[in-house]
C-alpha cells in the first residue's frame, strides 16, 4: 500500500494558510519543493503552472512549497510577481515541511498525490521533458476511479547512502593512509492525522583510520489539532527574517559537504487563534563541529493579523552560549518588531523590521549593544517587477542569527566575496525585472551598494570599506523545450584594511545556462561560470562549466570542468585545473543512483538537473537516495 503524505500547513505570500489535507478527496495534489537560486527549478515551475492552468478544472492542485530561508522572503515574492504565477506558493521558511519530504535537499523535488492522500509518485532534479511523464501521471489519477481510504497510520522511510573513495594523496588525506567511508542516513517518519514522530539515524562506517560510529542524530514527537501544533525532539525555527534567530535547513558556504543541520533539541508550541499567533520555544543546540557543547536558547513571537491587511509581530529569543562560539558570545537577549503588508493595492508589498541585541563576550568586561533594522518593498507595474531592499546592521553578530543578505546568492561563483559580517554595515539593493509573456522572455537588472564601516572590529579594528555591485541579463524559453539564461556583471571593492586583500578590487562575471532538445526525451545542457578577478593585492581568475545529456525521465551524464588560478587555492589545492564526470540515473518511487569520478574544488552547482553542493573533492563517489 502505497504512504500516505504527512499532513502540514503552510502559508502563501499573502498570509493565507494552506492545509494540505484540506484538499482532499476533491483534489489530485502535486507539491513540488523549489528554491529561487535553483535553476532547474525556475525552468520547470513555468510547466507547473501550465499544468495547474489545464487540469485545474479537473480536480489538480499544484503546491509550489518554497524553501528559501526567512533571509530571501522578499525575493521569493518578487520571482512570483515577475512571471505572474497564479498557483499557491507556499514558504516553508521555518523548514518544517522539506525535511519531511527531502531530508537529503536535492532540488527540485515532486510529489504527486492521489485523492486520498497516498503518494504516487516521486521525482528529483528536473530534466527537459519531465512535464511530459508527469502530465501522463496526472491524467490517470484525475480519470481513474477514486481511491479507496487508506489506512490512516503510514510510515515513510528515507534514506541517503555515501561511498567516498578519495584518490590517494588527494587534498585532505594521509598519502600514507589508505581511506574509505561510507555514510548513511536514514529518515524514518510515522503519521496518523495530527500525530507525527520521526527519527533520524546517522551511521559512519569509515573502513580506515575511524573506527565505525552510529548515532541517533534526530528525534521527534509532534501534535497538530486546529489552532495548535506541540513539539517536542529535534526542531528547525526562525523568528521574522532572521535578524533575531534562525535555525533552519539550508545550504552553507560553497565547499562544506552538508547542508546546515543544527537543530533545536527541546520544545516548541504554536497557537492560532482567529487574528492572534504566538510560539514559544525552547532546548539545547549541538554545535556541529563538537557535540559534546550544548548552547541553550529561549524564545517565541506574538503577533496580530489583520485579514486584507498585514500582520505585526514581535519576537525575542535569549541565548546562553559555551566557549568557543563563532563570535565569542557568552549571552545573547535579543528582540525585533516587524510589519508586513503582503497586499497593498494589489501591486505593491512591504516588510519592515526593526531588532535590538545586547551580548555578552567572554572575553568583553561590558556588554555590546547593537541594532537592526531591515526594509524590503515589491513593487509591479503591468510588465515591470521592482524589488527594493535596505539593511542596517550594528553589532549583530550572533551564531544563531541568519538576517539578509542581500547579496545574489544564485550568483555562487562570487560566494566567497559575499559580505557576511554584521559589526557595522549599511546596503542598498534593487532589482528591476521586465517579463514578456507571450515570447517568454525575462528582462533583470541589479544593483547592490554596501558601506562596511566598522570603529572598532574585533578582528580588524576599524576600517573603511566599500561595495559595490551590477549585473543584467536575459532569460529566454524558446517553443520546443530550449531555454537560454545569460548574464554578466561588474563588482568593485575598496578597503582600508590588509584584511581583504582576496576580495578588494574590480570582480567581471559572466554565465549562460541553456538548453537544446533533440527529441524523444533526450535534451543537452550547458553551464558555464566565469570570474576575472583585478585585486589589489593580487589577480586570478575562474571558470566553472559543465554539459549533460538528459534522457527524461531516467538518466543525465555530466561533464565538469574547473579551472582556477586563485593563489590561495592552488597553494592549498596544489593544482589549478579539475576534471569530472558524472552519471545520475533516477529510478521509479523517488529513488536514483549517482556516480561521481574525477575531482572538483568544490562548490554549489546546478548540473544535471539537480541543485546540490559538491565539496572538495578527488576520487570516487557513488550516492544513492532511496524512498520505502
Amino acid at each position: 500500500m502505497a504512504q500516505r503524505a504527512p499532513d502540514f500547513t503552510l502559508s502563501d505570500l499573502a498570509g493565507r494558510p494552506h492545509k494540505l489535507s484540506g484538499y482532499f478527496p476533491e483534489h489530485v495534489v502535486l507539491v513540488n519543493f523549489w528554491a529561487t537560486w535553483c535553476v532547474p527549478c525556475v525552468k520547470e515551475l513555468p510547466h507547473l503552472q501550465d499544468l495547474q492552468d489545464r487540469y485545474g478544472s479537473r480536480g489538480l492542485q499544484v503546491l509550489a512549497v518554497s524553501i528559501d530561508g526567512p533571509d530571501r522572503s522578499a525575493s521569493v515574492a518578487a520571482f512570483v510577481s515577475r512571471y505572474g504565477f497564479t498557483l499557491p506558493v507556499l514558504l516553508d521558511t521555518k523548514s518544517e515541511v522539506i525535511p519531511l519530504f527531502d531530508p537529503s535537499l536535492n532540488l527540485p523535488y515532486t510529489v504527486l498525490l492521489d485523492r486520498d492522500g497516498a503518494i504516487r509518485y516521486v521525482h528529483q532534479g528536473y530534466s527537459p521533458g519531465d512535464e511530459r511523464s508527469l502530465e501522463e501521471r496526472i491524467k490517470s489519477l484525475l480519470e481513474g476511479p477514486a481511491p479507496a481510504p487508506g489506512r490512516k497510520t503510514s510510515v515513510g522511510v528515507n534514506e541517503a547512502f555515501l561511498l567516498r573513495l578519495p584518490k590517494e594523496g588527494s587534498a585532505g588525506t594521509d598519502p600514507d593512509v589508505p581511506y574509505t567511508e561510507i555514510l548513511d542516513q536514514i529518515d524514518v517518519t510515522v503519521s496518523n492525522g495530527g500525530l507525527l514522530a520521526g527519527a533520524r539515524l546517522d551511521a559512519n562506517l569509515d573502513l580506515s583510520p575511524v573506527e565505525p560510529e552510529f548515532r541517533l542524530a534526530k528525534r521527534f514527537a509532534q501534535y497538530t489539532a486546529k489552532g495548535f501544533r506541540g513539539r517536542a525532539g529535534d526542531f528547525y525555527t526562525s523568528l521574522g527574517r532572521g535578524l533575531v534567530f534562525s535555525l533552519v535547513k539550508v545550504f552553507e558556504e560553497e565547499g562544506l559537504d552538508y547542508v546546515v543541520d543544527t537543530t533545536v533539541d527541546g520544545g516548541q508550541v504554536s497557537i492560532a487563534s482567529g487574528p492572534i499567533e504566538a510560539e514559544a520555544f525552547g532546548g539545547w543546540i549541538d554545535r556541529p563541529e563538537d557535540l559534546s557543547i550544548h548552547d541553550t536558547a529561549v524564545g517565541g513571537s506574538l503577533g496580530w493579523k489583520r485579514a486584507g491587511l498585514g500582520t505585526v509581530r514581535i519576537q525575542g529569543v535569549s541565548a546562553d552560549l559555551e566557549p568557543g562560539a563563532e563570535f565569542g558570545n557568552h549571552r545573547v537577549d535579543a528582540g525585533s518588531v516587524s510589519l508586513e503588508l503582503p497586499e497593498l493595492w494589489r501591486t505593491a508589498s512591504f516588510y519592515g523590521e526593526f531588532s535590538l541585541m545586547r551580548r555578552q563576550e567572554y572575553e568583553a568586561g561590558s556588554p555590546v549593544d547593537g541594532h537592526g533594522l531591515y526594509l524590503a518593498s515589491k513593487l509591479r507595474g503591468g510588465r515591470f517587477t521592482l524589488l527594493l531592499e535596505m539593511k542596517d546592521y550594528k553589532e549583530l553578530n550572533f551564531e544563531y542569527g541568519r538576517p539578509p543578505l542581500l547579496e545574489s546568492e544564485e550568483l555562487d561563483i562570487l560566494a566567497d566575496q559575499f559580505d557576511l559580517d554584521r559589526t557595522d554595515i549599511t546596503s542598498y539593493a534593487a532589482r528591476l525585472d521586465y517579463y514578456a509573456p507571450a515570447s517568454e522572455t525575462l528582462l533583470y537588472a541589479r544593483f547592490l551598494g554596501v558601506d562596511d564601516s566598522p570603529e572598532d572590529h574585533r578582528m580588524y579594528g576599524a576600517y573603511d570599506r566599500e561595495i559595490g555591485h551590477v549585473f543584467a541579463g536575459i532569460e529566454k524559453n524558446f517553443a520546443g523545450g530550449g531555454y537560454l539564461n545569460g548574464l554578466a556583471g561588474w563588482r568593485w571593492e575598496t578597503a582600508t584594511s590588509s584584511a581583504f586583500l582576496s576580495t578588494a578590487g574590480e570582480t567581471f562575471h559572466d554565465q549562460i545556462n541553456a538548453n537544446w532538445p533533440l527529441g524523444s526525451g533526450w535534451s543537452l545542457e550547458a553551464d558555464w561560470k566565469h570570474k576575472v578577478f583585478d585585486g589589489d593585492g593580487y589577480d586570478y581568475y575562474e571558470i566553472r562549466s559543465g554539459l549533460s545529456l538528459h534522457q527524461s525521465p531516467r538518466w543525465v551524464v555530466s561533464v565538469l570542468y574547473e579551472r582556477t588560478t586563485d593563489p590561495a587555492v592552488v597553494f592549498m589545492s596544489g593544482q589549478e585545473n579539475w576534471w569530472a564526470g558524472q552519471l545520475e540515473v533516477r529510478f521509479a518511487g523517488g529513488h536514483s543512483v549517482r556516480l561521481f569520478a574525477g575531482s572538483t574544488k568544490g562548490s554549489m552547482k546546478c548540473a544535471g538537473g539537480v541543485c546540490r553542493l559538491f565539496p572538495p573533492f578527488e576520487g570516487v563517489r557513488l550516492e544513492a537516495f532511496l524512498r520505502f
